[in-house]
């Protein structure tokens, strides 16, 4: 179970990004490649929540197993549509978030440009947050 103070502050922060435009302007157009000025702040402050989320646990290191095992695809993982995020259990969101993670290795700026301006990496805090609730 991932602490649930450092999920419901995650999920503010994102949210927080979620609700003003100008800060998903600024997410779509990170890149690590070409910081400016005004998305060091946000990098910084997502970054600090990324490395955090790798020491509570958030990271599973047998993704691609859970992924496969389940049999969830690579388009649906990357998609993550409202509607295939709500059917995953807590394992397969797990996988999911770590997925994102990993993607992120492979496609530097990915997590923030694409995973956080298009709100996947909110949707699937949110219903592991759901998840983890209805567990306990």
């Amino acid at each position: 179970m991932i602490d649930p103070k450092f999920l419901e502050e995650f999920i503010r922060t994102l949210q927080d990004i979620e609700d003003d435009p100008e800060k998903v302007r600024r997410c779509k157009d990170y890149s690590v490649y070409s910081g400016s000025e005004q998305n060091r702040e946000i990098e910084g402050l997502l970054w600090r929540y990324f490395d955090k989320a790798y020491a509570f646990g958030m990271v599973v290191t047998n993704y691609g197993d859970i992924l496969k095992e389940h049999s969830l695809n690579d388009q649906d993982v990357i998609a993550c549509a409202e509607d295939f995020v709500e059917k995953l259990d807590e394992e397969e969101t797990l996988a999911t978030i770590a997925y994102h993670f990993r993607w992120d290795h492979f496609c530097e700026g990915v997590l923030i440009s694409k995973c956080v301006a298009e709100g996947k990496l909110l949707r699937l805090l949110k219903h592991l947050q759901s998840v983890q609730s209805n567990k306990a």
